[in-house]
């Protein structure tokens, strides 16, 4: 993470930045925005015909004329680094582009920009598909530019205290007030561009229990049936989108059922549609009168009978019949019931079931391959001979100490394994200097085993056992990592 790298960009809000539309208007306290109801930015993830992304943050103009040429002001790309002293273009450059949303006035990532290229004057480019010449100060490879959907922007939660990101138009947090929090927020979008996960672009985040009779509403079809969410009243105020809510599903079930993530919050009623889940309403509606309402969607399913939460928390006697704030061992324990949901793939899963292909080159080289983009799917290419060799150095076994399960005969006559990257080749990036793609980061294990280090109860022993293994031979080629950091990768 390199600070310096890094630009933050304040824009108007939209759904899709590819043009204004009926149903995608740019939205901003901005006077330009307001008065014209237009933003250069809205653009910003329209595709152009030579495969780059173009680019728009504001910088305003000096002296309050909008001459394109001269009165405007220029980025500071010393910023960036000394190296771009006197220079027009920083290439390199993160760019993180948040915007208010108008439903809750929060802050919200809605993309970003990797490996971008920021310009110190503006500059024009003709995009086909709208026959316009647009404005444009940032540029990127189309695969580097990430627009966030629209249905799953979680909102930062920031400190009150913090003023950076609404009075600013643009910010170098180098030079910000508060860094620290810079670095969270770009370790949180790095995974994020690992998993596509939502719940890491938010910065800070509170639990709840909201409770639901199952007959007033039918809560098991409207969660698992509306995947963009649903609306649900809220009865208390400092509840904020970002947070987590468990709902506790009363008689005659009588569970802790589910994990939802809140969208929106403390919305009021005239600004929701309350009859998109009528279907599931079986008498009283949870969109009733309320003052304000949520939005919330689900993400795991948990188990947690309400007696087994009677017998493992301190003080919890009764069922929770208004929303409660979760704290402590009510927290842990319900956090321990969670189900892992098998739809978010871990790096490791990346690995081994999206990038599932090999190709044959002569050598096996110290130096890592470049990716490649397939079907939108960014893919680290394998060379087959690294398998070849590790499945001959197998004897036929599993590399497993105390696997017991009998290798079944493949298809080609010999005992059926499978090859896997102790270190996941999809955490490439993290070391830029040595491939991961050879045989002493390889090892070979039965279907089993394969599917226990990654899905079973004691996987963590399983992937400690096995780079244990290679520990040696891995720091050989000049490959150390720390088990925290390897442990990571597979959740």
């Amino acid at each position: 993470m390199d600070l310096r790298k890094t630009l933050f960009c304040n824009i108007s809000w939209m759904k899709e930045y590819k043009g204004i539309t009926r149903d995608d208007k740019p939205f901003s306290g901005a006077g330009y925005v307001v008065e014209t109801g237009d933003a250069y930015e809205k653009y910003n993830f329209l595709p152009f015909d030579d495969g780059y992304q173009y680019g728009f943050i504001e910088t305003k103009h000096q002296s309050g004329t909008t001459d394109f040429e001269n009165d405007y002001k220029k980025f500071n790309l010393e910023n960036f680094g000394e190296e771009f002293k006197g220079q027009n273009i920083a290439d390199g450059i993160l760019v993180i582009f948040f915007a208010r949303n108008p439903l809750d006035s929060k802050f919200y990532i809605v993309g970003y920009y990797k490996d971008a290229e920021v310009y110190k004057i503006r500059q024009r480019a003709y995009n086909n598909t709208v026959e316009e010449n647009i404005q444009y100060n940032l540029k990127c490879k189309q695969e580097d530019a990430v627009l966030v959907p629209f249905n799953q922007r979680i909102p930062l939660n920031l400190p009150p205290e913090t003023q950076l990101f609404y009075r600013q138009l643009f910010f170098y947090p180098v030079s910000s007030k508060y860094p620290e929090l810079c670095e969270k927020i770009i370790e949180n979008l790095e995974k994020y561009d690992q998993t596509r996960d939502a719940q890491y672009l938010q910065y800070v985040h509170q639990a709840w229990i909201v409770p639901c009779n199952p007959n007033y509403y039918d809560i098991d079809k409207a969660l698992t049936e509306l995947p963009e969410g649903l609306w649900y009243g809220q009865n208390v105020k400092n509840i904020s989108a970002g947070d987590y809510v468990f709902i506790y599903v009363g008689r005659p079930v009588q569970a802790y059922k589910y994990k939802c993530i809140v969208l929106n919050a403390s919305v009021s009623g005239d600004k929701i549609d309350k009859n998109e889940d009528k279907q599931y309403v079986k008498g009283q509606s949870i969109l009733g009168e309320s003052a304000a309402y949520m939005r919330i969607k689900l993400i795991n399913l948990v188990d947690a009978p309400l007696q087994d939460v009677f017998n493992n928390v301190p003080n919890v006697s009764v069922a929770p019949m208004s929303q409660v704030q979760l704290k402590g061992a009510y927290l842990e324990f319900l956090e321990s019931r969670v189900i892992e949901n098998d739809d978010k793939p871990s790096i490791a899963d990346l690995d081994d079931e999206i990038n599932n292909t090999c190709t044959y080159y002569g050598d096996i080289s110290d130096t890592p391959k470049e990716p490649i983009i397939k079907d939108g799917v960014k893919l680290i290419p394998r060379n087959g001979n690294v398998k070849q060799i590790a499945l001959m150095y197998s004897e036929n076994k599993c590399a497993i100490s105390n696997c017991k399960h009998e290798l079944f005969i493949s298809k080609k006559g010999k005992p059926y394994l499978e090859v896997h990257h102790i270190i996941p080749i999809n955490a490439q990036e993290y070391f830029p200097n040595n491939n991961l793609d050879i045989p002493e980061n390889v090892i070979c294990l039965c279907p089993s085993c394969h599917r226990e280090v990654h899905n079973g109860k004691d996987r963590e022993q399983k992937i400690v056992e096995l780079y244990s293994l290679r520990k040696e031979a891995l720091a050989e080629k000049g490959i150390s990592i720390d088990i925290d950091k390897l442990l990571e990768f597979y959740k």
